[in-house]
């Protein structure tokens, strides 16, 4: 005999509500999966455009580190300035400004920069808001 204060057992779950549920968590999965996709080629990219960066700043470097070689084996007055723009990338899209002093031993860095040249595209036209 079942006592009265006893509950009732819950009702089971029905296959429908199942069927539910799993459809559900299979369409989260399928999303996830998607945009774990859509991040890892867009970190691929990133990484490129990096690699592709950290060499032509390695090149334009070498370049400068040449110039400033060539520069020091010769003799200048002291308070002689030396100026050179360097095109150092891979693209001819990166400029080395050098700009270095004669001393008394030889030559001084006083500048030493690089520049990327950079032309907005004139083809997308934006709204003005008026």
């Amino acid at each position: 005999m079942r006592r009265r204060n006893q509950q009732a057992d819950p009702p089971p779950l029905r296959a429908a509500t199942l069927t539910l549920l799993l459809a559900a968590v299979v369409v989260c999965l399928a999303l996830l999966g998607v945009l774990c996709l859509a991040t890892a080629r867009a970190d691929l990219a990133l990484a490129e455009r990096q690699l592709n960066s950290a060499y032509d700043t390695a090149a334009a470097e070498l370049v400068g580190a040449q110039w400033y070689r060539e520069a020091d084996q010769r003799s200048y007055d002291e308070g002689t300035t030396l100026t050179a723009d360097l095109d150092a990338g891979v693209k001819g899209d990166l400029t080395l400004h050098i700009e270095a002093r004669g001393t008394e031993n030889g030559v001084e860095i006083t500048q030493w920069y690089l520049q990327r040249d950079w032309n907005p595209d004139e083809g997308t036209k934006l709204w003005d808001g008026q």
